[in-house]
């Protein structure tokens, strides 16, 4: 800590050679002193490095865990639409052609196999990544890769069958709530290679 323009400059070793976790962040503050005693029209500045905030890698972690989760919760919110890849088919989309709610499709995403369309799943490893992430540990590299594999099939298309042409539909989902939803398991997958960094070594 430097207290002074005179004081003891002498303080911790730097950043780089204290052993600290990563994520530091140095709180500086400018402290404006009164008029001394001895020289009441003098002022004088004592410029204070305050303690060194240490932003550690289970905190980090649990920000990453609270960005996720806002925006998968955020993502029920916002409109989403299923989008006849064939104009011809716009009126035998799920909840018609119009943007509705993405809760209603949360609702029965799990039947979601049945049109090829398995991304709903990606919910569940997401969920045990983000209760880990939540208790400051790093989520599990499965887990992260099968929640982000899964995701990611939510972006092709999917098929309904058409009984009375007998005919195969394709479809796609398309909205806000597609992105918001994605960009929750893209912090998830990317906390795993965080994660990764703070996992001690040995040798």
């Amino acid at each position: 800590m430097i207290r002074g323009l005179g004081g003891n400059t002498a303080g911790p070793p730097p950043i780089w050679r204290s052993g600290i976790a990563p994520y530091e962040v140095e709180v500086v503050r400018l402290v404006l002193q009164g008029p001394a005693r001895d020289s009441p029209c003098a002022k004088s500045f004592d410029v204070h490095l305050l303690d060194v905030v240490s932003l550690q890698p289970r905190t980090v972690l649990q920000l990453l865990a609270l960005a996720a989760a806002s925006l998968w919760i955020a993502a029920l919110f916002a409109p989403i639409r299923h989008v006849a890849l064939d104009p011809r088919d716009a009126e035998q989309a799920m909840f018609g052609s119009q943007p509705f709610a993405a809760f209603r499709l949360a609702v029965v995403g799990w039947l979601g196999p049945l049109i090829l369309a398995p991304g709903w799943f990606a919910n569940i490893p997401f969920a045990i990544c983000l209760v880990r992430m939540f208790l400051g540990k790093p989520p599990g590299n499965r887990m992260a890769w099968v929640a982000a594999i899964l995701a990611a099939t939510a972006l092709l298309p999917n098929a309904l069958f058409d009984w009375r042409s007998v005919r195969v539909m394709g479809f796609v989902f398309w909205g806000p709530a597609l992105l918001l939803w994605l960009s929750a398991h893209a912090i998830v997958w990317l906390a795993m290679f965080e994660g990764q960094k703070t996992e001690p070594t040995i040798g």
